[in-house]
């Protein structure tokens, strides 16, 4: 059925992510908790949370509950701009996040990191926009992609890279309007946003945080509240409403409300169900001590993929940060065989992303997963006994290439720009380029 399905569907349907194509071959037909079902009625433990935005799991009872009653004893959306539910998210905003004086409301992360870079730009005058890390798929992030670049002399991205941040801030001090970043401590420590903190201070540059994935997995407020770095913005969205529609642009008052200024608004963003759906999910966050029970769980799993990794004598381990974890092998095609297996077990990793638990998962799935895992290594090894020669770390240059698909950058945040790879061919343009008048 899911073969016959994707067939008819590649007939009408045009793929919004080519490069993901293939990543799982069957249709999903439900999700409950921790767990998904396909057309042919098998069941999969889903570590991926659907990338991020499903934070407390399928199905919810809760939201599910009020996002039904917003339907059918509400209305889908009406001709005013406001209503109570947009209130009701804003104020467990503000009290969640230590940057979060005002807060505007959109559909996707990406609408709401595009509105975020507009805001910076009217407060300031400026129009460089200076980035790393992922933030959608609008033609200004593009220059991420080498594959799919546009050019844009007025976004670029520094890689991570402190060093190549203060050159182009020295080189375009007039006309830098924000940075934008995406944490992730899984790959830079907080000294590192702490000193980028400095550097934007000292530099009179706008900070925003783009905590699309971090914001509701990192802790109560996310990675803001707990490292104790507030930027001037903060972008929210996946985990906002598990699941549902919403994003969010929270900050400085002075700066949200650049907004005036603009035009920035539309149709679906008043709509009703995903605000219902996020004020049963924020609250059910802060009752439930959400981030204590994915952080017990995303331990578990963690430190269990590391022992089943050195049992099988495989070159892999597991780290984590909050409730998302990244797994890095030495061989990649290791790597996409040990997830294959386990999908044909029924446990599903992500094949290119981070890995991500929900509150609906508990020990008893990870038991079960790390059981599969376990399976999944011996019957790999029994076909290529030379991948299996005795565990040890992943190499500098693995863990490297993980942390490059993952943000863009490398580890090494203080490298040397006349080091940086020759595939960041943007840094060396930029060498040549004069100062911005």
């Amino acid at each position: 059925m899911s073969e016959s399905l994707m067939k008819r569907s590649r007939k009408v349907v045009s793929s919004t992510r080519p490069d993901l194509d293939g990543t799982f071959p069957f249709v999903v037909a439900s999700g409950e908790g921790g767990h998904v079902t396909d057309l042919e009625g098998n069941r999969y433990l889903d570590l991926t949370a659907s990338t991020g935005a499903v934070l407390l799991g399928h199905r919810h009872p809760e939201v599910t509950a009020a996002a039904t009653a917003a339907l059918t004893e509400v209305g889908a959306m009406f001709p005013t701009t406001t209503s109570p539910y947009l209130f009701q998210v804003a104020e467990r905003l503000t009290d969640m996040f230590p940057s979060c004086e005002r807060a505007l409301f959109f559909r996707t992360g990406s609408e709401a990191t595009t509105a975020a870079i507009r805001l910076a730009r009217l407060a300031t005058g400026r129009r460089t926009v200076l980035t790393s890390g992922y933030h959608g798929w609008h033609d200004w992030h593009l220059q991420m992609f080498p594959q799919f670049r546009m050019e844009d002399p007025t976004h670029i991205d520094f890689a991570y890279n402190l060093n190549f941040l203060e050159f182009l801030l020295d080189r375009h001090a007039d006309d830098v309007a924000c940075v934008i970043i995406t944490p992730d401590l899984n790959f830079y420590p907080t000294e590192y946003y702490a000193e980028m903190q400095e550097i934007t201070t000292r530099k009179g540059v706008i900070l925003i945080f783009d905590e699309v994935v971090t914001g509701f997995r990192y802790g109560m407020g996310g990675f803001q509240k707990t490292s104790g770095i507030t930027p001037d913005m903060t972008t929210l969205s996946k985990g906002l409403a598990n699941g549902h529609a919403v994003s969010a642009v929270v900050g400085r008052a002075d700066l949200i409300e650049q907004r005036d200024k603009t035009h920035m608004w539309g149709t679906f963003n008043s709509e009703i169900l995903p605000l219902a759906a996020s004020v049963a999910t924020l609250d059910v966050f802060v009752r439930d001590n959400v981030p204590a029970t994915l952080d017990k769980v995303g331990t578990a799993l963690m430190e269990g993929l590391g022992s089943v990794f050195r049992t099988a004598g495989v070159r892999a381990d597991a780290f984590r940060i909050g409730s998302d974890f990244h797994i890095v092998f030495e061989d990649e095609d290791v790597a996409q065989s040990f997830y294959w297996a386990c999908m044909c077990r029924g446990v599903l990793f992500h094949r290119f992303d981070r890995q991500i638990v929900t509150a609906a998962h508990t020990l008893d799935d990870v038991a079960w997963a790390l059981e599969v895992a376990g399976h999944a290594l011996e019957e790999m090894a029994a076909a290529d006994p030379e991948a299996f020669q005795g565990w040890s770390e992943p190499s500098a240059e693995a863990r490297d290439l993980r942390c490059l698909n993952e943000t863009g950058g490398l580890t090494d945040y203080r490298r040397p720009m006349d080091e940086i790879p020759g595939m960041w061919t943007l840094v060396n343009q930029i060498k040549d380029l004069p100062p911005t008048p």
